[in-house]
């Protein structure tokens, strides 16, 4: 029996994890899009090359690109860095969420 048990809250967690990674997917596939296009947005306002703005964010220029294509999602503190390279807030950036 205590094996039965075992597998059961075994289970329980193996939902549960999978149930916060299906959520935390589908916020992703929601903000991370609106937060690309507000930084291509704003960088295309300030006529700067996705190579200047990852000079200026001391970021990888390949992983500003994924960033604008929505398809990597930066962190708070890369995100104001981003912000700042481009003279605007976190806020203005994630405007749209």
């Amino acid at each position: 029996m205590p094996a039965a048990k075992s597998d059961t809250t075994t289970d329980a967690k193996s939902a549960r994890k999978l149930e916060l990674e299906r959520r935390n997917a589908a916020v992703g596939e929601r903000i991370l899009p609106i937060i690309g296009a507000n930084i291509v947005a704003r960088r295309e306002d300030l006529r700067l090359s996705q190579r200047a703005l990852a000079e200026n964010a001391d970021v990888d220029r390949i992983w500003i690109r994924q960033v604008e294509q929505g398809t990597r999602a930066p962190t708070v503190i890369v995100l104001a860095k981003i912000a700042e390279a481009l003279d605007t807030t976190v806020e203005a950036l994630t405007k749209g969420t």
